[in-house]
């Protein structure tokens, strides 16, 4: 009799743990399913260049080097008539083995006689292609402004 009423009991039981087991396994899809939408990209890389607005005047003959991140060497780089510049996302500008978005762009201003005017390092900032997702992906680099005093 003993045996047949702890049988009765688990008989009773498993469908309550049936329900929590499945409530546990699915728990991990709840962000999904109350954002209404599954994140589709992943690894999303962007190899833009990074564009730098000069504002102010800069000396005749000034030379213009760059590079992104820490601790990189810079390049001779061209600044368009709008007074901008873009930094390449490829060597000598930099490192072959990055695939992260570059945090720093390191601007140098020099004049003819090699003297540097300026050595600055900007953060590199991105923004979302898309603001309303919730879900990381495509994004764009925010332009960065060097004054030049």
């Amino acid at each position: 009799m003993a045996s047949s009423l702890r049988l009765s009991i688990l008989t009773m039981k498993a469908p309550r743990l049936l329900r929590l087991g499945v409530a546990v396994a699915l728990l991990p899809a709840l962000p999904v399913a109350l954002s209404g939408c599954a994140c589709t990209t992943v690894g999303y890389i962007n190899t833009d260049p990074i564009a730098v607005k000069i504002v102010g005047a800069l000396p005749d003959g000034a030379i213009l080097s760059a590079c992104l991140d820490d601790g990189c060497t810079p390049a001779e780089v061209a600044i368009d008539g709008d007074g901008r510049l873009e930094i390449p996302q490829a060597q000598p500008y930099r490192s072959a083995d990055s695939i992260n978005p570059p945090t720093i762009a390191r601007v140098v201003v020099t004049v003819s006689d090699g003297t540097a005017l300026v050595d600055e390092r900007l953060e590199v900032r991105t923004a979302p292609d898309n603001p309303i997702s919730s879900c990381p992906g495509p994004f764009h680099y925010e332009d960065l402004t060097l004054e030049m005093s």
